[in-house]
């Protein structure tokens, strides 16, 4: 009896003791924290298993040891990892480092298994028509084209990586419906990236950009710098430098082209340049709003803002909408809202997802280049509905429908459709 009463009393005391200078163990970690969704990312995409029951369901409340446990799974397949789930297990290895070690795991040496540089890619081939011509550059009724990339992660230091990215493809000038006759290679991606702390980290050079769900811009690649910090839920973002696919609202307006130039007099061979601010927040468990706003710098008199919105209902459906405008501007908003049923997961075998979308674009909307597979950046109004589905791991193919699609005034710009072929290594 007191053996088991100085038992007791002594790990009362060893637990007060470390709670009073760590982070307690059994402290709950809410589904809305960075690390919960970071873990959950890398259960969908097959890199753990789940705890306890070989299955996680990525809507309950978990300790901080059974996060590490978890953890500890993706240590022993990070050899099925690739570059982006490597970062993300060692952030997660970092803030957790206590609770590894008293599960008896080490990770001192984690960088030393990764290794240095990483080696990653992505293909994608893809058939285009339309019902009328003229959607197309080139006037061509239906034609493949095809986009690959190559990507390299360099692990510098403990804080400091670097990327380079090449890409090749004919669909230069246009990332969705560009000229097919058009083909080049170029860096879209080479930067360095430095984590001052856990929260805060800093990229310099050509990185990527994604602003709100990406009606606007999505991850394109961005000329500056760029700033981080991320808090549990909340994330703020802040950049300087260039948007080097805004030519999709500097082309020159053409005789019969009611559109208002946003940037007069601007040459084809320049990049304008805005000072960048975006907040993303989590308000519930699968609500996440973001905002933006774009201060107009070099060669710009007006400035850009947008929020934007995604709502899961439930572990299936999902709802999203985006709205922006350029001030002093008239007829220049532009708005979508979607809404999804399905899972789709390119690096997870039979995942698919079914999504139907209405978009209103507004003349003078500054739509830089978008995510979606819209026809028409500006005066356009129409429905699309897209699927995807992943035959197997790393290889999936999607298909896209535009339907009653009209200019602002009740012009008939007619139907048109996409398939592709995605590939990933």
């Amino acid at each position: 009896m007191k053996k088991n009463l100085f038992t007791t009393t002594l790990l009362t005391a060893i637990l007060t003791t470390t709670t009073s200078s760590a982070t307690n163990p059994f402290t709950d970690i809410h589904p809305n924290n960075w690390s919960y969704q970071a873990i959950t990312q890398l259960a969908k995409e097959g890199i753990i298993t789940g705890y306890p029951n070989q299955t996680f369901k990525g809507d309950v409340k978990i300790t901080r040891y059974e996060m590490a446990q978890m953890i500890a799974k993706a240590l022993a397949h990070q050899e099925k990892a690739n570059a982006e789930q490597l970062s993300i297990i060692n952030k997660l290895s970092a803030e957790f480092n206590s609770e590894l070690n008293n599960l008896g795991i080490k990770i001192q040496n984690l960088e030393s298994n990764i290794g240095n540089t990483k080696i990653s890619g992505d293909m994608r081939i893809r058939y285009r028509g339309s019902e009328n011509k003229g959607v197309f550059k080139n006037n061509y009724k239906s034609k493949f084209d095809y986009r690959a990339r190559i990507q390299f992660d360099s692990k510098i230091n403990k804080n400091t990586t670097a990327i380079i990215r090449l890409r090749t493809g004919n669909t230069k000038g246009d990332p969705e419906f560009g000229n097919a006759n058009n083909s080049d290679i170029d860096f879209d991606r080479i930067a360095i990236t430095h984590s001052f702390t856990k929260n805060f980290q800093l990229a310099l050079g050509r990185t990527g950009l994604r602003l709100g769900e990406g009606l606007a811009y999505s991850n394109e690649p961005f000329d500056g710098i760029l700033s981080s910090y991320t808090d549990k839920d909340l994330q703020f973002e802040v950049g300087y430098g260039a948007l080097t696919s805004f030519y999709a609202s500097t082309f020159p307006a053409t005789r019969n082209d009611k559109r208002t130039k946003i940037i007069p007099n601007l040459s084809s061979d320049e990049n304008p340049t805005l000072t960048i601010l975006q907040l993303r927040k989590s308000v519930a468990k699968k609500v996440n709003l973001s905002a933006y706003y774009l201060f107009g710098n070099k060669n710009i008199n007006t400035d850009f803002y947008g929020i934007a919105t995604k709502i899961g209902i439930n572990k299936f459906l999902a709802v999203d909408g985006e709205w922006l405008t350029a001030k002093d501007f008239d007829n220049s908003s532009a708005w979508v809202a979607g809404i999804t049923y399905g899972n789709y997961n390119i690096l997870k075998q039979d995942s698919w997802d079914l999504k139907l979308q209405y978009f209103n674009e507004d003349i003078n909307s500054p739509i830089f280049t978008s995510r979606y597979a819209q026809a028409w950046l500006r005066d356009y109004k129409g429905w699309l509905v897209s699927t995807n589905y992943a035959i197997e791991k790393n290889f999936g193919i999607s298909a896209f429908y535009g339907f009653n699609s009209k200019t602002k005034d009740g012009k008939s710009l007619g139907n048109y459709y996409r398939t592709e072929f995605n590939f990933k290594f």
